[in-house]
């Protein structure tokens, strides 16, 4: 997956979370995106930007928002491995790829996208 396909499969999940419930969508997504873009001169500026982001509005979420996030996270580790399988990439190379994007391990992806999988109906 290109830089700019994984940019903007973090915004349109991104405009995928405003839905009137949440003022601000799914902040962690933009923060997520700050931090991978590349700053020239400023290689500091994404962490700094994503800090400030999570600090104002993600703040200490627990309960019913701490379950958002992880069922928003769930759902693009599934779309992403989605991309790869639609691009040809083995399940193995594509859940190694998916872990370093969200820094978790592969058993993790593994767990995610067969969790989506079943919530679908798509497990065989």
């Amino acid at each position: 997956m290109t830089d700019e396909e994984l940019f903007r499969h973090l915004w349109t999940s991104y405009l995928s979370t405003i839905d009137g419930r949440q003022t601000n969508g799914d902040i962690e997504l933009l923060a997520e995106a700050a931090e991978r873009m590349e700053w020239p001169g400023a290689p500091e500026m994404g962490s700094t930007i994503a800090s400030v982001l999570r600090a104002q509005v993600v703040k200490d979420k627990t309960g019913k928002a701490s379950k958002h996030y992880k069922l928003v996270r769930d759902r693009q580790i599934f779309d992403l491995a989605q991309i790869h399988a639609d691009q040809g990439m083995t399940q193995k190379d594509s859940h190694e790829c998916i872990a370093l994007i969200f820094n978790i391990e592969p058993g993790a992806v593994t767990k995610a996208v067969t969790k989506i999988k079943k919530e679908r109906g798509l497990e065989k």
